[in-house]
């Protein structure tokens, strides 16, 4: 909800919608995997959770680098707000 809010402020309420919407895709995608029984495919084949892992570590690894070569675009900016007055 915080991070909704926050997109909104900074980047409009479009990309917020949007951000939103692959929030509600990646849920739903965690619940269908539930349902499916993951945890029962994953328990029978470790070696596809191995690769799970990996792929989830590298997936994270690029989302830090990709927020590090940003460098703070996303850094809301007081002093150009209404907040200060």
């Amino acid at each position: 909800m915080i991070l909704s809010l926050t997109m909104g402020m900074t980047v409009g309420l479009k990309r917020a919608l949007w951000m939103m919407g692959g929030e509600l895709i990646g849920l739903g995608l965690i619940a269908v995997s539930a349902v499916v029984g993951v945890a029962t495919i994953m328990k029978s084949y470790p070696a596809i959770f191995i690769v799970f892992k990996l792929i989830g570590g590298l997936y994270i690894t690029w989302l830090g680098v990709q927020m590090w070569i940003s460098k703070g675009k996303m850094v809301i900016n007081l002093t150009s707000t209404s907040l200060n007055q």
